[in-house]
């Protein structure tokens, strides 16, 4: 997922609809330079003909708006911690795309889910924000099976840029017509973060696509919550937001937990 911190902050201040289409607006525009770079939007057209795309462009552009949603309905470390679950959401869509987890894969899961509880530190109200924990939980969900979505795209060797074109350009497009024509577009810090937010959201596309050519989804969403660790790192290099120790203690928890899941005992001959 793209930065947790920037997209929830400004998604928090402006609204669901409007961080989402400003977010996936720019990320098509990132995307259109991208493949105008490499030669490959001239097969946007044919992309777009597939009803993958579609798919996954729906689901995508869902992701964002529930999340956004939340954001605005429940406390901001509630929903982060939530939507930081996308390896838990991915894992149990697994057997409907023909994956299994293995033992160090789950064992790794945990130790990872442990971590970001103590990243995060949700502190939920459940009486008062149970309708925004219900739409992170949603978003997290279409997160997961948006993993398994680009894992069959990925498996077309379609190239990246070209793709993440042709899923996020319709949703765009129609999200910022929509956004202004109700004169609800923001303006200012929100706007600045919502960019930042979409320029991750393009990259991230991209990396998710050329690393799932040969690696199961489930697999490859254990590695979704490092992005709660670049997003403070790049917090303490950009606004010198410094983490406490409960953070880093969390921070090197998931990478325990990334690193159980991941490595593989070398075979004895």
């Amino acid at each position: 997922m793209q930065g947790v911190a920037s997209f929830g902050f400004a998604a928090a201040a402006v609204g669901g609809l409007a961080a989402a289409t400003v977010t996936l607006g720019v990320s098509a525009s990132v995307a259109a330079l991208g493949a105008l770079w490499m030669g490959s939007i001239r097969v946007v057209p044919t992309m777009l003909r597939d009803r993958l795309v579609w798919e996954a462009a729906v689901v995508g552009a869902l992701a964002l708006v529930l999340g956004a949603q939340a954001y605005q309905l429940a406390d901001v470390a509630t929903v982060s911690f939530l939507l930081l679950l996308v390896p838990l959401f991915a894992g149990l869509l697994a057997p409907l795309f023909g994956e299994r987890l293995g033992r160090r894969d789950l064992l790794g899961m945990g130790i990872g889910l442990v971590g970001i509880a103590c990243f995060a530190r949700p502190a939920p109200d459940f009486d008062a924000e149970w309708v925004g924990i219900a739409l992170a939980l949603l978003a997290g969900l279409a997160l997961g099976l948006l993993w398994h979505q680009s894992r069959t795209l990925a498996r077309r060797e379609w190239e990246p840029w070209a793709t993440t074109l042709a899923q996020t350009l319709v949703p765009g497009v129609v999200g910022i017509v929509v956004v202004v024509a109700l004169g609800v577009q923001p303006t200012g810090t929100a706007l600045g973060w919502l960019v930042v937010s979409g320029l991750g959201y393009a990259a991230n596309t991209v990396l998710r696509l050329v690393g799932l050519r040969g690696l199961a989804a489930s697999r490859a969403a254990l590695i979704a919550p490092v992005s709660a660790l670049t997003a403070s790192a790049l917090a303490f290099l950009v606004l010198g937001q410094v983490p406490d120790a409960l953070t880093l203690v969390g921070a090197a928890i998931i990478m325990v937990g990334l690193a159980v899941a991941q490595v593989r005992p070398h075979s004895t001959p």
